[in-house]
């Protein structure tokens, strides 16, 4: 493959070596942790309404170890929902009698 011209790298290396403006901009390394504290901020919520809120069967299907499960639910906030239960109820088949 030939060689880019000089002239098209110097945009990108500039734009590379440029630091962000004071607009409020986030680097794409900030941007990339917090969509990723979000995913797994909803997943480990999602697993546990699937599991009725059983942390054990909640840390086993998510691969990670019980006290990081409570560690996470507690990091995220998930511990002081006033109710999942209430605001996503299980569908009358999946209820306990």
């Amino acid at each position: 493959m030939p060689a880019a011209p000089a002239s098209a790298a110097a945009p990108v290396a500039a734009a590379v070596e440029a630091p962000a403006p004071e607009t409020g901009a986030r680097s794409l390394k900030d941007i990339s942790r917090s969509a990723a504290r979000r995913a797994e901020c909803e997943m480990i919520a999602r697993m546990l309404h699937r599991t009725r809120w059983n942390r054990k069967e909640t840390a086993e299907i998510l691969g990670i170890g019980y006290k990081a499960l409570l560690y996470k639910i507690k990091e995220n906030g998930l511990d002081k929902v006033p109710s999942l239960h209430e605001r996503h109820p299980l569908p009358p088949s999946r209820r306990r009698p």
